[in-house]
């Protein structure tokens, strides 16, 4: 290395673990500010580096590593004397040995770097989380700024993306992380971590078990071996335990497009439908206030599937082998105790099935957690067949759901089969679009449709059906219910319904609408740190839905399959909400029936 290169590289890392990493007016900046200044220039004697790192080096690292252009490494990166990469490098919680040649920038993070005598860098060199280890630098050329950082960088992953997080951003987002299983964007680890959400049939599942991720120059590879730990009852026996298994590798990175195969096997319990509150929220109402808005069945068995991603548009198509089987609801732990117990889990029907399934996502919102422009659709066909080997509890009707049971038990109850299993064959599909639109600097609408159910073939299995109603789809009513006395549009109960409500609807429609406005809310003295000082927004809503069965016409629950409900039967709502990131509390009123009561909700998510 010539004198003056080895020069600034010393000074560089002098310079940064005395000041710190003292920000400057950006990232960009302070990179080549630090890295030009002289060795001769004076130290405040009273200088003390930071505890953590400064917030523009942190954004310009993590901008590196997300750069589409970027190779982005995780875990150890060892570039070979004599081996040439020629774009920016990026690795992640390396240990990183350079003793080639790199045409780019090169940006470590959360890990040391040897620079081994031959190690050639054109672009500048960024160390965050680490130190530059120099064994012979009279052998080492670096042209371009280098900068060290002691201070690791705090982030979590979305979508295979680092997203810095700030002390601040770890205390508004424990929830999340305690309820979210978390998948970094690459790893070695044993894992410990709640499955999915809080719920009344396992309480909190725990994740346990070795889990393997890494970015590799053509993509990126994983295998996870864990087993579930159902916390609801403390005894040793089957239903208490189960486990996943998968490994995948994908090809490709960012939106150049990407193409992912997955395989595997599980022994878990799922949720019949999950679209209409996301998983935090039916966690936290599960173990606040004992209100779980989910019905769950298990699910033993396997998958492959193959997905294509190109950054705006995902394709995904799968073929599962599972047995389904019900379970029932446990009492686990809740905070607010009240009167009565956990809603029962219903029952649903136990057998063998196949399914084909084929998914499009397509998503052009500029910001997936608080979009203000774009449209995002999530659609789905699946073509399932099985055999099975008893019915769940379903209410009675005019005419049989499934046949003619061959053991004289009530429609209310579950309905084994005697003899061979029945077989059966359906298609459904699911379709969700959104628009958002910006009207003002603070003002947007937005709208959302949902329709979804059976297309054709033999009547769905009750782990297929749908429903409406309640806090995550009409606030204006309670969650599966039409109001007393009124058609059951909401879970299409055709008479009484079985134990826990399940949802019973062949097909379901929905219409969201909202205009919001943002506003800040300043309470105390925000010069002095005291009160309460964040963005918020309030919010004007509406929405109508409804479910239905499929059949011969029956009133206003049963309509052909050609045939769509009249709109002046679908339940509808109006009302408002306020919000204070992320949490907002709405007012709901149903406006189908003038007797139902106002309803109040709490929400740690944005209405859709």
């Amino acid at each position: 290395m010539t004198g003056h290169v080895v020069r600034r590289l010393a000074v560089a890392i002098g310079l940064a673990g005395a000041l710190g990493g003292r920000p400057s007016r950006s990232a960009a900046q302070t990179v080549d500010s630090l890295a030009r200044r002289d060795s001769t220039t004076a130290l405040p004697s009273d200088t003390t580096p930071p505890t953590s790192l400064p917030p523009e080096i942190a954004a310009e690292a993590a901008a590196r590593f997300n750069a589409d252009s970027t190779l982005r490494v995780v875990g150890r990166l060892d570039v070979a004397a004599g081996r040439e990469l020629r774009s920016d490098v990026a690795a992640l919680d390396g240990p990183v040995t350079i003793a080639g040649h790199i045409a780019g920038r090169v940006t470590i993070i959360n890990s040391d770097v040897t620079l081994a005598p031959g190690t050639r860098i054109d672009g500048d060199l960024l160390v965050v989380g680490g130190a530059a280890i120099v064994p012979a630098p009279d052998s080492v050329i670096v042209r371009g700024p280098t900068l060290i950082f002691a201070q690791r960088l705090r982030y979590h992953a979305d979508s295979g993306r680092l997203v810095v997080e700030s002390e601040a951003d770890a205390a508004t987002r424990w929830w999340q992380r305690w309820l979210a299983l978390r998948h970094a964007a690459g790893f070695r680890d044993v894992t410990i971590t709640s499955a999915h959400t809080y719920n009344r049939v396992e309480g909190l599942p725990i994740y346990l078990g070795p889990t393997v991720h890494r970015d590799v120059p053509w993509g990126a590879v994983g295998v996870d071996a864990l087993g579930i730990v159902r916390t609801s009852r403390l005894t040793w026996s089957r239903d208490v335990f189960g486990y996943k298994l998968a490994t995948g590798a994908t090809v490709g990175h960012g939106r150049d497009g990407s193409v992912t195969f997955t395989a595997r096997a599980y022994d878990d319990v799922v949720p019949i439908e999950d679209w209409q509150l996301g998983d935090d929220e039916v966690g936290l109402a599960s173990f606040f206030f004992r209100r779980d808005y989910r019905d769950y069945y298990e699910r033993h068995g396997g998958n492959g599937s193959a997905a294509f991603a190109d950054g705006y548009v995902d394709l995904t198509l799968s073929f599962s082998n599972e047995h389904w089987g019900s379970r029932q609801a446990d009492d686990p732990l809740y905070v607010f105790r009240s009167a009565g117990r956990w809603r029962p889990n219903p029952s649903v029907d136990d057998g063998v099935f196949q399914t084909l399934r084929g998914g499009l996502r397509f998503d052009t919102r500029n910001d997936r957690k608080d979009p203000w422009a774009g449209w995002y659709l999530t659609a789905d066909v699946e073509y399932g067949t099985g055999r099975i080997s008893q019915y769940g509890a379903r209410s009675p009707g005019p005419e049989p759901v499934i046949g003619t049971p061959t053991t004289p038990v009530g429609p209310l109850q579950p309905t084994p089969v005697n003899g061979p299993a029945a077989g059966t064959a359906y298609t459904r599909g699911f379709f969700d679009l959104r628009r958002y639109n910006r009207l003002g600097p603070t003002t947007q609408f937005n709208v959302r449709a949902v329709l979804g159910g059976w297309l054709g073939g033999d009547e769905m299995p009750l782990e297929r059906r749908l429903s409406v109603g309640g806090p995550g789809t009409i606030p204006g009513f309670d969650f599966r219910t039409a109001g007393d006395d009124h058609p059951d549009v909401a879970s299409c109960a055709a008479g009484p319904a079985p134990p826990g409500r399940p949802a019973q609807c062949d097909r379901v429609a929905l219409l969201q609408a909202e205009f919001r406005d943002d506003l800040r809310v300043d309470i105390g003295r925000a010069g002095h740190g005291l009160g309460l000082h964040r963005d918020g927004a309030w919010v004007l809503f509406a929405d109508a839905g409804r479910g239905w069965l499929v059949g011969p016409r029956d009133g206003l629950l049963r309509y052909p399959s050609a045939a769509f409900p009249a709109p002046s039967s679908f339940l509808t709502d109006a009302g408002v909400g306020f919000v204070i990131d992320p949490v907002g509390v709405y007012l709901a009123k149903g406006l189908s029936y003038i007797q139902e009561r106002p309803h109040v909700e709490i929400r740690v998510q944005r209405r859709f």
